[in-house]
């Protein structure tokens, strides 16, 4: 949704929406490669880690499964099974929150890292995208694109740098 908001506003496209409605769906993808990565499940956690690393924000695993045909019937027609089925076989999506979180789960393994401070540990980052609070909606376009891209916010501040708020895509996404 965002990738299409963001689009559209580009300025090439708003002097022409009717053009830019007929551009493939094909034009909307990232130009990152991998973004979403094939992976078997004998991957290890941290070739995943490398992987999402590396830019991907998906990893698709393949689920070795004992179905028959008529349970594949009964599988595709449910949507809510919080699997995907592809000719067939079932894949699992994992995102990168769903790594986070596992690691997040097991970080007593990790002493004494929970211990230490989010400074020390040099996870504060540094470089941010901003946008100040009266500046025009078009202008906001290229750091939401980036955002989305590097799945990040972008800061919306006053005059004197001070944070008022944040365009998140992830939540304009919910949104939709």
């Amino acid at each position: 949704m965002v990738d299409i908001i963001c689009f559209l506003c580009k300025e090439e496209n708003l002097s022409s929406p009717s053009s830019a409605l007929k551009t493939p769906v094909s034009s909307l993808l990232s130009n990152v490669p991998g973004l979403v990565r094939h992976v078997e499940p004998s991957s290890s956690l941290l070739e995943a880690i490398d992987l999402i690393l590396q830019g991907a924000q998906n990893l698709v695993v393949p689920i070795k499964s004992n179905i028959t045909s008529n349970s594949k019937r009964k599988l595709l027609q449910k949507s809510s099974t919080g699997l995907t089925v592809h000719y067939g076989r079932e894949y699992c999506w994992l995102t990168q929150e769903d790594v986070i979180r596992f690691l997040l789960s097991s970080i007593g393994l990790f002493s004494p890292i929970p211990a230490l401070s989010i400074d020390a540990l040099g996870i504060i980052g540094t470089d941010f995208l901003t946008i100040e609070y009266y500046s025009p909606a078009s202008l906001a376009v290229g750091a939401i694109s980036r955002s989305l891209a590097e799945q990040t916010s972008v800061a919306v501040v006053d005059d004197d740098g001070v944070l008022i708020g944040e365009i998140s895509p992830f939540t304009a996404y919910l949104l939709r």
